[in-house]
């Protein structure tokens, strides 16, 4: 199997061992399991921008690479990104069914 598929098939494994661990775990007590994945969340959206921007100051440190600097000035534009003013939102509760 090449590299490619074993990523597929890692990963499948990885969200199917989640899933049974919220259908067994959660279920024994779903109000602490959702408590926990809240404070996980707020924690996460808290982290995130710093995230993105020690990801942005490493990439500036990499070494250019002369083709593709050459191939980003084509598309470059002067327009503000959406990074510079991001605000960070409480993921949606999830619902009991």
């Amino acid at each position: 199997m090449d590299k490619y598929s074993q990523f597929c098939v890692d990963e499948a494994k990885y969200h199917l061992q989640r899933a049974n661990e919220l259908l067994t775990e959660g279920l024994e007590d779903p109000k602490k399991y959702y408590d926990e994945a809240q404070q996980f969340y707020k924690i996460m959206t808290k982290l995130f921008p710093f995230i993105v921007l020690l990801q942005g100051q490493y990439t500036e440190s990499q070494p250019d690479d002369p083709e593709t600097e050459d191939n980003l000035s084509d598309t470059q534009s002067s327009v503000q990104s959406d990074e510079d003013s991001y605000v960070p939102v409480t993921p949606p509760a999830h619902s009991e069914s």
